[in-house]
């Protein structure tokens, strides 16, 4: 009956052993957020309505390791060429993607996708969006080149723009 004891004993130490080693390989869940001022340069057709815009956004998100799904929610404006067109266009996307981190989580890529309101004298409408980037994290500090665009409204394809953003992120 002693030898069943110590052979229960140990038999329950190393099943402890193993799942504290195993918890303890697994990488906790992490959470990032931040938000980041932008501006943005229209791209091909867009160009040639709309000649900048500016906004800001804020995001957050969980992640296992160096990967993270964010949702983001921004607003931007951009400014007509001339007063032919339709006045300032509102650009307000809601997406969902992913973030990762490479080199010691100080460079990342993200792509995304979700749906839009834009909106100018002539339309309101919702639209389809998605976006992709790569930047740099330092010290909470973020910078980011991205290319954003949504389903056009009154023709076929993408208006499209090149952003520079920089804001601040935390990881959690």
């Amino acid at each position: 009956m002693h030898k069943q004891i110590i052979n229960i004993a140990l038999s329950c130490l190393a099943i402890f052993l193993m799942t504290t080693t195993v918890h303890a390989q697994l990488p906790k869940p992490g959470i990032t957020l931040g938000g980041n001022l932008l501006y943005a340069k229209p791209k091909g057709s867009f160009n040639q309505a709309y000649q900048l815009g500016v906004g800001g956004e804020v995001f957050g998100g969980i992640g296992m390791g160096k990967t993270f799904v964010v949702a983001t929610a921004g607003f931007s404006e951009f400014k007509t060429q001339s007063d032919v067109h339709s006045g300032t266009l509102k650009y307000t996307p809601v997406k969902i993607g992913l973030k990762q981190f490479l080199l010691r989580k100080l460079i990342f890529i993200n792509a995304d996708l979700g749906r839009a309101t834009v909106k100018n004298k002539t339309f309101n409408e919702s639209r389809f969006t998605r976006g992709i980037g790569v930047g740099a994290k330092l010290l909470g500090l973020e910078a980011c080149l991205y290319y954003d665009g949504w389903k056009n409204v009154n023709a076929s394809g993408f208006s499209n723009s090149l952003n520079v953003k920089v804001g601040w992120s935390l990881s959690l």
